[in-house]
């Protein structure tokens, strides 16, 4: 939002520093106009639920020109009701639009496999591919992942092979602009960071916890992708252990009863394989990213693979009438999955207008807000005695743990104790949290003998009330 706003002439030096992100242009560069016309959230939130809907219609074309009209509608199906597709919806960065432009670019890929080799389903792949890079780079894995299939299962179609490479050379010259962008961004990266690597269930030095929950981030029913804690703190490892375990034996289980179905339909069975090998692949070369780069995980990165694995759980649903009911059941299951979450996938990930409310109701001109940093936008400094720590605290990087406090914080802090007799905490359970400048802030509390008057809980935010001694 912050970036979209800037003048067109500033957006792309902004892109280029720590705090711009590792982000493309694309996106903030359509959304500048966007706001353009209103900045209201209602208005600037319709951006990215027109691109949800978007590739819910996208989904069912695709199904369509794969198999039938009654897969494209079963997939359409699976796709309108996914939580991570309904969250990612809403979600005011490039998730689902750079998700849209990947799956368009599958689109004119299964086009060339299935009619013909046109110049306009080539100017339509060459186009939505270099788009699907300029919305994010994460999509470089679909990509690969399609050359992958190509390579498997077209390797003896010298004429096509040489086609297809010519097609993806094209695509390299026009994202060519945007790589001095993108190696700016991945040398500020502070998001690949060593203290990312640490968190997670190691086993042998693997981080087998990130890798399982990519699976079910594919699936769309990743169990922490709202929440900061993660499931060890839930569950045991012998749990863990189980959970994962059953995972994978039904997602076996689904591949092999469908494709194996699927089989006796199509005429060209190399297609069968088309999904499972795009969406299996890009997710593998993830997991190989987070392993070897310290990459953080996050379950709004895997959209493009969670809609790809859609028309796997599709042919599942398909393939039914010719199989027994245990699939219906199984398919009735993740329906019942996906629609159990939907108050999960459109609540606000932090309750910041809640939190807002709380505080302009509560505090008094005489009272002093506390914050690391101020992330909720509603606050306005102007309206509340706010003292911003993250100013006066002292991190390496963007992504390293916060320091212990040093004399510049401590000065700050003693001039807050001596001038309010109430100071109000405001806890974000984001990065704040997981980087310790909570904890830092809360042991200053207890050092200086200050008291818990009162604590008000909402949705990843606490807002705590703390009374200096007399």
């Amino acid at each position: 939002m912050n970036t979209s706003q800037l003048d067109l002439s500033g957006l792309i030096p902004f892109l280029a520093e720590v705090r711009g992100g590792v982000y493309p242009p694309l996106s903030p560069f359509l959304l500048h106009f966007w706001v353009k016309m209103d900045n209201a959230e209602v208005w600037v939130r319709s951006y990215f639920v027109i691109f949800g809907i978007a590739s819910s219609i996208l989904v069912y074309n695709l199904g369509k020109l794969y198999l039938d009209e009654r897969f494209g509608l079963t997939a359409f199906l699976f796709s309108a009701v996914s939580p991570l597709l309904i969250w990612s919806s809403q979600f005011v960065r490039s998730y689902i639009d750079s998700a849209f432009w990947a799956i368009l670019s599958v689109y004119f890929m299964m086009r060339i496999l299935k009619t013909s080799n046109s110049w306009r389903n080539s100017f339509g792949y060459i186009i939505s591919s270099a788009l699907a890079l300029y919305s994010s780079y994460l999509n470089i894995f679909i990509l690969i992942s399609q050359s992958i299939f190509i390579f498997v299962f077209y390797f003896k179609d010298l004429r096509f092979l040489k086609k297809w490479l010519t097609l993806q050379i094209l695509i390299a010259i026009i994202f060519a602009p945007c790589l001095l962008l993108f190696f700016k961004q991945l040398k500020l990266a502070t998001a690949i960071d060593p203290k990312w690597g640490e968190r997670g269930f190691q086993l042998f030095g693997i981080n087998i916890g990130y890798h399982a929950r990519s699976v079910i981030a594919m699936l769309g029913m990743d169990p922490g992708f709202l929440t900061m804690h993660p499931l060890t703190q839930k569950f045991n490892k012998v749990a863990l252990a189980g959970i994962a375990g059953a995972t994978f034996c039904v997602i076996g289980w689904l591949f092999i009863g469908a494709f194996k179905n699927l089989g006796r339909i199509f005429k060209e069975k190399r297609l069968i394989w088309f999904f499972p090998v795009i969406s299996v692949s890009a997710l593998i070369l993830y997991d190989i990213l987070v392993e070897v780069m310290n990459f953080p995980f996050q379950p709004e990165y895997f959209i493009s693979q969670h809609v790809l694995f859609i028309f796997v759980i599709s042919a599942v649903f398909y393939s039914t009438k010719k199989i027994n009911k245990l699939n219906v059941i199984a398919v009735v299951f993740i329906l019942l999955i996906f629609i159990g979450r939907y108050q999960d996938a459109v609540k606000p990930e932090f309750e910041t207008k809640k939190a807002y409310s709380y505080l302009a109701g509560n505090t008094k001109t005489t009272d002093c807000l506390l914050m690391v940093r101020n992330t909720n936008r509603y606050i306005d400094s102007k309206t509340f005695n706010i003292i911003i720590m993250d100013d006066y605290m002292y991190r390496k990087s963007y992504a390293d743990y916060y320091k212990p406090l040093d004399d510049k914080a401590r000065a700050v802090l003693s001039e807050v104790r001596d001038k309010y007799k109430d100071v109000w905490f405001y806890r974000s359970y984001g990065n704040d949290e997981l980087l310790g400048a909570n904890k830092l802030i809360i042991s200053w509390f207890q050092e200086n003998g200050y008291t818990m008057v009162d604590i008000k809980r909402f949705k990843r935010i606490d807002i705590v009330r703390y009374r200096r001694p007399n």
